[in-house]
């Protein structure tokens, strides 16, 4: 146990996509993880009612009275496998699969030894629902999809949250087999997955049994998200280190749109470059932030954010020069200053 102790702080990190929002929890933009995976991590608390029991009725209906290790799921792999002398089930649980999912291992009976071990360690050191969310923000679902805030997106455009009963059940069946039973591609074995988790949750007391005859009436129902794209100079900023700002902005998407419609009215050649900004008084926090009229429009360099780029000061500072020779006492209000273009060679500014 003390030559081998777990490793805690690979679990406290995942392979999450950027997820930038307003200061309202509205989504900007996600973006991909390193890896090309889209996962946007959450707290147990926000995968809503409906999910987790779907999970632990499917996956391990054991999970809050084991320590790791279902002893009772293993001796009946076990029996099952001397009497057909073939596996014929598993008795993985939610944590060893915690375990697999950190650090994927070939399928064989020394792995399994491993990820029993770690399991047992990881008991120790995580509460049962730190491991079940840790379960919730790394199985996949199909695809690049990995936790159930992606998933839920994807295939619903809600959160985890707002999930119902049958897009709860149905999204807990595929984690089994993600590319096999994604409903946009195999909708009739999704619902025959699904269709067993809500016998698996009546089964575990989750839900009445008239709950899940309803459910398992009803047909499948997607919603494809299409990733939003907001604020698109504002958010580039922020990915790129140019304001330094935490995933959740201080900008607000309603501001946001008024500000950009705005700016869109007044399409005329100098409104091309132009930039709008909405700053806080008080605080300073960016409410708002156009920096062009047309973010798509490439004939004119749309993708350049005007309200950050560096330009001329042109006359903007001649008032402050102006003041500052009030200071020292070389001009008084009374006196006028030409302001003729200077001549040089090759420069007239």
């Amino acid at each position: 146990w003390f030559a081998c102790p777990f490793p805690e702080e690979a679990y406290r990190h995942y392979n999450a996509s950027s997820c930038i929002t307003d200061r309202h929890g509205e989504i900007l933009r996600t973006t991909l993880s390193p890896t090309g995976q889209r996962c946007l991590p959450i707290v147990l608390k926000d995968a809503g009612e409906w999910f987790p029991n779907a999970i632990i009725a499917t996956e391990d209906k054991r999970f809050y009275n084991h320590q790791g290790v279902d002893l009772l799921a293993l001796g009946r792999a076990i029996g099952q496998m001397i009497w057909h002398r073939k596996v014929v089930s598993g008795a993985s649980t939610i944590s060893t699969q915690v375990i697999r999912l950190v650090r994927p291992r070939p399928r064989n009976l020394f792995s399994k030894n491993i990820e029993a071990f770690r399991a047992l360690q990881m008991e120790t050191v995580f509460t049962k629902e730190e491991i079940l969310e840790q379960y919730l923000n790394r199985t996949p679902f199909g695809g690049n999809l990995v936790g159930i805030r992606a998933a839920s997106l994807h295939y619903f455009s809600k959160e985890p949250a707002n999930l119902s009963l049958e897009e709860a059940s149905l999204l807990a069946g595929l984690p089994q087999s993600p590319n096999q039973l994604r409903p946009d591609r195999h909708p009739a074995m999704a619902k025959k997955r699904r269709d067993h988790v809500l016998e698996r949750m009546a089964e575990c007391k989750f839900l009445k049994e008239e709950q899940q005859i309803a459910a398992t009436g009803s047909p499948i129902i997607l919603e494809p998200w299409i990733p939003p794209f907001h604020a698109p100079h504002f958010v580039d900023a922020v990915l790129q280190g140019s304001l330094q700002s935490s995933p959740k902005t201080t900008l607000d998407l309603h501001l946001q749109q008024l500000v950009e419609d705005l700016l869109a009215r007044h399409p005329s050649e100098k409104a091309k470059g132009a930039a709008i900004v909405l700053l806080d008084a008080p605080t300073g926090q960016i409410l708002s932030m156009v920096g062009s009229p047309d973010y798509q429009d490439q004939r004119n360099a749309g993708q350049v954010n005007a309200a950050l780029a560096r330009r001329s000061p042109g006359s903007t500072l001649k008032s402050f020069a102006y003041a500052l020779a009030f200071d020292r006492g070389q001009l008084t209000p009374e006196e006028v200053l030409k302001d003729p273009p200077l001549g040089l060679p090759g420069y007239h500014p």
